[in-house]
């Protein structure tokens, strides 16, 4: 009897271990909490950052979600399950799209983009073969960076509307022989989505990515996502972290206006990972995913990704939210670190704290065991950059109000003015005329970015350097023509003596 007794609980035993020996075999690697919580928390304070999610996968599988600090103004906790607008992240699920339908047979990537947009006018290289669809996804048309930012502040609906405000964009250089990043590539890539599939590009992505990928809280339109729960997004004015909600033109939604929550895009990392399949769910075929994430000598750009020997990766860049994603595909790690700030001044100044923050995070979570070598014994920081140009400011207008003072003070006489009437003419031409002008002029070309962009990405310091030349210019121009009127009057005068004589 005792021995039966032994034999069932035997039994007993196997048929439980039996049932958890998947679970058992799919443990969840040993992820370092505290450690995340750690840098997570230190970043958020050196960078100012409002809210932030971070997510983690190890060989397969989802092993860490957390949401940290506020959503909004109103105080809500950031969640797994909180969407962010992710800014250039948007690319590489644009170009999942592009690879789907080329799949299908609906679309060629090697055939000519105006195949497919019969509208699309470039100012080409005369000698220039045509712009097709793979360029675009490798950022090689020869479509500039700087007309990539143009179009961020640009006006209209439609990618077409656009372009025809804009102009025709010129070529900078023969399609398929350099990388030359632009926003332009994608707003085009998805317009070709849209022509092919005959569906809208919120419709598609919702229809062909997210519901497959079960991302439920991933919207292609950024007014659903407000809808639903949104993170706000916040930027410095004049050192001041405050909520903003610059508008959005559906046609630049390809290209850096997706939004989707951490928990989300880890399935779409996960995909991207395993050869295009998240659980049982093929998005696309391995072929497809692996020439996306391939690395070309000369080219750090795949099909969507950037495509380091180590990582491949992306971030982005709106102007109120920062996203990176990572995979290091030879460790099974990945990570997708959200956030609803972006200070575009300061990661200028003193380079990308939030890039090097999002590999910190990996590096937490692996304990250790990654890019240790790769990382500075101290994170980048903010430094006082806005104490000194909120200075900046205040000195000019010390100085603008000094000059409005020296235009209508009672003191002001023509006897200050008569000998030196040709000096103060150069004077107030370069300082208040042309100095300026040039400023106006070349400042943008310098910084590779156009006045309305900067103003998105910028405000508050931005307006200064836009207005404040342009005061400086009506202050040079009243001065001016007192100085001509006190000159004319002084001449007449002088004409009155000599007639006397």
């Amino acid at each position: 009897m005792r021995i039966k007794q032994i034999i069932f609980i035997i039994l007993i035993i196997l048929v439980v271990l039996t049932a958890l020996l998947p679970q058992l075999t799919h443990a969840t690697p040993i992820v370092n909490e505290s450690w995340i919580d750690k840098e997570a928390e230190q970043g958020m304070r050196d960078y100012h950052i409002p809210g932030l999610a971070v997510g983690v996968v190890k060989d397969g599988r989802i092993v860490f979600l957390k949401g940290y600090g506020k959503a909004d103004d109103t105080g809500r906790d950031v969640a797994p399950e909180t969407p962010f607008i992710l800014g250039s992240v948007s690319k590489p699920i644009t170009a999942a799209a592009i690879m789907q339908l080329s799949e299908r047979g609906m679309l060629k990537l090697d055939e000519p983009v105006r195949t497919y947009l019969p509208w699309l006018q470039l100012d080409g290289l005369a000698d220039s073969r045509e712009v097709t669809v793979r360029d675009l996804l490798r950022q090689t048309s020869g479509l500039s960076t700087y007309d990539g930012r143009v179009i961020l502040a640009a006006k209209g609906h439609t990618a077409e509307e656009i372009m025809l405000r804009q102009g025709k964009p010129k070529l900078e250089g023969q399609p398929g022989e350099r990388f030359r990043y632009s926003n332009l590539n994608y707003m085009l890539l998805g317009t070709i989505i849209e022509h092919v599939s005959g569906e809208s590009y919120a419709a598609y992505i919702e229809k062909h990515i997210f519901k497959p990928l079960d991302m439920t809280d991933s919207y292609a339109d950024p007014a659903a996502a407000r809808e639903n729960g949104l993170a706000s997004g916040y930027q410095t004015v004049f050192g001041k972290l405050m909520e903003t909600e610059p508008s959005i033109s559906p046609a630049l939604v390809p290209a850096g206006y997706l939004a989707a929550s951490v928990k989300d895009m880890t399935h779409f990392l996960l995909s991207q990972m395993n050869g295009g399949q998240y659980d049982d769910v093929t998005v696309l075929s391995a072929a497809s995913t692996g020439l996306m994430q391939r690395h070309e000598s000369g080219f750090p750009y795949g099909m969507g990704w950037f495509t380091a020997p180590a990582l491949i990766s992306h971030g982005g860049d709106a102007e109120h939210y920062h996203s990176d994603v990572i995979m290091d595909l030879d460790s099974g790690w990945g990570i997708v670190v959200l956030m609803n700030t972006n200070d575009a001044l300061l990661t200028t100044i003193y380079g990308s704290g939030y890039g090097d923050l999002s590999i910190r995070l990996l590096q937490a979570a692996s304990d250790g065991a990654l890019y240790s070598t790769y990382l500075m014994a101290e994170p980048v920081k903010f430094g006082a950059a806005g104490v000194y140009m909120n200075s900046g400011i205040a000195v000019l207008a010390l100085w603008l109000i000094w000059s409005l003072y020296q235009l209508v003070r009672k003191r002001n006489s023509d006897r200050l003015y008569t000998p030196w009437f040709f000096i103060r003419g150069i004077l107030i031409t370069v300082a208040y005329l042309l100095g300026p002008v040039l400023f106006l002029l070349r400042f943008p070309e310098q910084i590779g970015t156009p006045w309305g962009t900067l103003l998105r990405f910028v405000p508050g310091w931005g307006h200064a350097l836009l207005i404040f030349p342009m005061l400086f210019m009506m202050i040079g121009l009243l001065k001016m023509v007192l100085l001509y009127r006190i000159r004319r009057r002084l001449g007449n005068d002088q004409g009155v003596i000599n007639g006397l004589r």
